[in-house]
């Protein structure tokens, strides 16, 4: 069996072998395949998409892929997480993770609900939470729970951040960190709630709110760099970002998530963390 570079070599002497007037008989043929309409691929819209009227019609597909995505993610967030660290791997482009305490999701996104949620070529977002461009994919990290909750913010509803109804506790998810004290060396997980262009606002798990430097993300490592500095008493060690896999072309995004859960009191219900 030969391999595919052989064969390409292969056509590519016999290509030039050819006289010019086969070579040109060859590309007026091409030109005509390519000219031939594709089995289905729509060249105009159908008649009957406007009725009522089209505007309606594209509200009403948003509207029902927004509530299937929210019956998708919807336990994923909220439910409790099974206990013990799972040494499952998933591939995220180039990114290898393991998944350890987070929730691994694959759920189906149409190109309407992409563009509504993400923009077109993802210029809704901010630059630095589109991490890498791949030829069928695009990789997306989040941070903090104000931003997850900004993004997936669609016609007033949040398909992100969930209140339970008995307990009225707030279930999002948002990038998870560990921080190392430096006084006393000992370390504490702690959650993303808040960023600005310099800094992370972290409620930790002891709930009280840090604000440290936020990491920089090194494209050749594929890890956070985290800065340092005097002024702040804890240093960041390792994140878990929010991380999507959104694929253009099948239509679907895979994610891990950190789970995030407070109480009313604005403290953190941990059996419901990960």
């Amino acid at each position: 069996m030969p391999k595919v570079y052989e064969v390409f070599q292969l056509a590519t002497r016999e290509w030039r072998s050819l006289s010019r007037r086969t070579k040109d008989a060859w590309k007026l043929r091409a030109t005509e395949l390519n000219r031939r309409p594709v089995p289905g691929r729509f060249s105009f819209v159908p008649l009957d998409l406007e009725e009522p009227d089209l505007n309606s019609n594209i509200r009403k597909m948003l509207e029902l892929s927004w509530n299937k995505f929210r019956r998708s993610i919807y336990p994923c967030v909220t439910r409790k997480p099974r206990g013990g660290i799972s040494k499952k791997t998933y591939q995220f482009g180039s990114e290898h993770v393991e998944l350890g305490t987070q929730k691994y999701k694959e759920i189906e996104v149409n190109l309407l609900l992409r563009l509504s949620l993400f923009g077109h070529k993802f210029n809704k977002l901010k630059e630095r939470e589109v991490i890498r461009s791949y030829p069928k994919s695009t990789l997306l990290h989040f941070m903090s729970q104000e931003r997850v909750r900004y993004v997936f913010t669609l016609a007033g509803l949040c398909n992100m951040e969930f209140e339970h109804k008995v307990s009225n506790n707030l279930h999002t998810c948002c990038a998870k960190v560990n921080t190392k004290s430096k006084d006393t060396g000992t370390d504490m997980i702690g959650f993303i709630v808040h960023e600005t262009q310099n800094d992370w606002q972290i409620h930790l798990a002891n709930n009280t709110v840090v604000t440290l430097k936020r990491g920089v993300y090194n494209a050749q490592s594929g890890t956070y760099i985290f800065p340092d500095s005097n002024v702040y008493t804890r240093q960041i060690t390792h994140i878990w970002p929010v991380r999507m896999l959104v694929f253009e072309s099948g239509d679907y995004i895979k994610m891990s998530l950190c789970r995030f859960c407070l109480d009313q009191n604005n403290t953190i219900v941990p059996q419901h963390c990960s």
